[in-house]
């Protein structure tokens, strides 16, 4: 398997998990002593990570480090594929959901987020 696409997928998780918790590319970058120009290539995996970077990305993250590689064995093997991949994932790094996704949760209110949500699902 081409290092790159484990590159690619390591670091679309490291991005999902970063949105969800709220923080931008700078704030994690100061967090893990890098600029937010190196956040940005570990997560479009144009940079490799060491196993100690590895490791802290998913500390702060509050994730394990399985998550990184869980099903990596799985991963396709050509760009194609990954780029096929990501077309059928893109809604996990599309701007608009990960805003969406990042405004639900500074929703403290339950019966508020459900009822939004609700709403959400029945427009079609």
């Amino acid at each position: 398997m081409p290092i790159d696409n484990i590159n690619k997928m390591i670091g679309e998780r490291l991005r999902a998990q970063r949105v969800r918790k709220g923080l931008s590319q700078k704030k994690m970058g100061d967090l893990h002593g890098i600029s937010f120009q190196q956040v940005q290539k570990y997560e479009k995996g144009r940079s490799s990570m060491s196993s100690s970077h590895l490791y802290n990305f998913a500390q702060s993250l509050g994730v394990g480090i399985e998550y990184l590689f869980k099903n990596i064995e799985e991963l396709p093997e050509t760009d194609q594929e990954v780029e096929g991949a990501a077309a059928e994932t893109s809604f996990v790094s599309n701007r608009e959901f990960l805003e969406l996704m990042k405004s639900l949760h500074r929703i403290k209110d339950p019966l508020t987020r459900k009822s939004l949500t609700a709403l959400i699902r029945s427009i079609k």
